[in-house]
């Protein structure tokens, strides 16, 4: 084969690949969110099973339901008190964000440079609650729905967790014989990184929420428990997350009091 031949059938299988992948992004996602529950899972087994050498399958399933029942608990206690709350969260930033606004209007003439209602324009960035959960619902698919996918996810997590070396194995049959040692090696040492990766996260995201809730709930900060729960899941996010999380922070601070505010930043920073 000539390589002018060999570089059109490359260029045309790397666009029928891509093109696949875009039209199967809403299947892919899901299976790579059920591949990451699948990596937490294994990390907490494997975990216990340092101290509990029971089989894999047994304690995959004893870990899901503690964590199922664990998240049911935490929603009976106020966990659907603390989603009710997102909308005054939202309706407080709002006018928080219309009253920065006001004082750089009051600057100057650099104010005509701004939007005469601001409030079109708040109302693009902070939706409601309700705005968030279909714009949610969308991303993840319209068809099943956002329930029905996270079940399907949590669902697929289990099952990989279950026998991960059954699907490794399957995906390994894939590859020449020649690679199979080698691509062994590399899935394998993916699976260590990303297992370590969940767990660090995981054990920041806890500890970030805890702190920042505890610091707002000790300065009176409105709605704190809320701020920390999301300053906590938005650490989840590499180098962007952190810095979402703040925005809603400084301007609930923004409210309060000077010392309040200086206190805040600075157990923020």
């Amino acid at each position: 084969m000539s390589e002018p031949v060999r570089a059109v059938l490359i260029g045309v299988a790397a666009t029928v690949g891509l093109a696949m992948v875009w039209l199967l992004a809403g299947p892919l996602l899901t299976i790579f969110a059920g591949l990451l529950v699948a990596a937490l899972l294994d990390a907490i087994v494997r975990g216990i099973r340092r101290v509990v050498p029971l089989p894999q399958a047994p304690l995959v399933i004893v870990v899901s339901l503690a964590i199922v029942g664990l998240t049911a608990t935490g929603l009976s206690f106020g966990g659907m008190g603390l989603w009710r709350s997102v909308d005054e969260l939202v309706q407080m930033l709002r006018l928080q964000a219309g009253e920065i606004y006001q004082q750089l209007a009051s600057f100057g003439s650099g104010s005509d440079l701004l939007p005469d209602d601001p409030g079109a324009m708040l109302a693009d960035f902070m939706p409601s609650s309700a705005g968030v959960f279909s714009s949610a619902q969308f991303l993840f698919g319209s068809t099943m729905g956002l329930v029905s996918n996270a079940v399907v996810i949590v669902f697929l997590g289990i099952f990989f967790a279950l026998a991960p070396g059954r699907y490794r194995d399957g995906l390994l049959r894939m590859v020449p014989a020649s690679a199979r040692e080698e691509a062994r090696r590399a899935m394998d040492g993916t699976g260590h990184t990303l297992r370590g990766w969940l767990v660090t996260q995981m054990v920041t995201m806890v500890v970030v929420g805890t702190l920042m809730g505890g610091l707002l709930l000790a300065l009176g900060v409105p709605n704190a428990i809320l701020l920390g729960v999301l300053a906590g899941l938005l650490n989840f996010v590499p180098f962007l997350g952190p810095l979402f999380s703040a925005v809603p922070v400084l301007m609930t601070l923004a409210t309060q009091d000077m010392t309040t505010l200086i206190i805040g930043v600075g157990g923020f920073c």
